[in-house]
């Protein structure tokens, strides 16, 4: 957990923002993992941060009106360690914005909901995802 702030007021009086990760790992001692979670949960505080900022550059809202969707693109975005999203390494599947249901995008129209083996070859393969990730 880590607490960012003081940001300008906000509604409500909200002036601080709570951080809560939950980062998952199977291996590595105690300490080691202690120091990793720290320079993750830094790396999320700078990428919150600079995406606040960049969203406010571009908008004259307040930062808490902006929070969740900074937050909605930090999930969605694919990392360049893992070439896959945060969202992904959690659940084992892409969300799809709604945007995408009503334009018929790609990966709408390729949908083959009938081939559930291949889904579950990759869920198969999710600790090997997770672990590279962790490396």
């Amino acid at each position: 957990m880590d607490i960012m702030g003081p940001f300008p007021m906000a509604t409500g009086q909200r002036r601080f923002l709570l951080i809560a990760v939950d980062y998952f790992s199977k291996r590595g001692e105690l300490e080691l993992l202690a120091k990793i979670s720290e320079q993750m949960a830094e790396v999320m505080n700078w990428e919150i941060l600079k995406g606040l900022r960049t969203q406010l550059d571009h908008t004259e809202g307040s930062w808490i009106d902006e929070l969740s969707s900074v937050l909605w693109a930090l999930r969605m975005t694919p990392k360049e360690a893992t070439d896959v999203t945060p969202f992904y390494l959690v659940y084992g599947g892409e969300t799809v914005v709604l945007v995408e249901v009503g334009v018929e995008s790609d990966r709408i129209q390729l949908y083959d909901g009938e081939n559930v083996e291949r889904r579950l070859i990759k869920l198969d393969l999710m600790d090997e995802v997770r672990a590279k990730a962790t490396v």
